[in-house]
């Protein structure tokens, strides 16, 4: 089984919005035995929260044919704050282009209050691409951080 006690979720670039999208869910209104506190914590990693650029790019909305009402509808920051006040550390690499930066510190600024603590991490020196590959050394400070929101002690070594 699951314990339910202790769900993270995590998610990078389309997998950050999701992140986003599964903190913005009201899980009690899915299926009554679930808490609305059940995702204990998210870290969206480069997240797509404004899709009004997306929709704008040609070559990412070729396929997607996302219209402008689609576009608002699907983006966390206009309608999908968090319904739970669990923790998020928003991470963006730091050579990142300045719409990830910007959609970043927006949806921190937005949703961050007393009750819900909502931090950014960039990670410095790399790309879209490349900040997983941080994530990945156990003596990188984005690693202590995601052990630290997991509640896992970290000896080093």
């Amino acid at each position: 089984g699951i314990n339910r006690d202790r769900i993270c979720v995590m998610g990078h670039s389309a997998g950050g919005h999701l992140t986003q999208m599964m903190m913005a869910t009201d899980w009690p209104t899915r299926d009554p035995a679930f808490p609305l506190d059940i995702i204990k914590a998210g870290i969206p990693v480069s997240p797509l929260s404004y899709l009004e650029p997306v929709r704008l790019t040609m070559a990412l909305n070729k396929n997607l044919k996302m219209d402008i009402e689609e576009a608002d509808h699907e983006s966390p920051m206009t309608n999908h704050p968090p319904s739970t006040d669990a923790q998020q550390l928003v991470v963006v690499g730091g050579a990142e282009t300045t719409e990830f930066h910007r959609q970043s510190q927006m949806y921190v600024n937005s949703f961050n209050t007393s009750e819900r603590q909502i931090d950014m991490y960039v990670v410095p020196n790399v790309d879209h691409f490349d900040e997983l590959n941080v994530l990945a050394d156990p003596g990188s400070i984005f690693f202590n951080k995601i052990c630290a929101i997991l509640g896992l002690e970290r000896t080093n070594r």
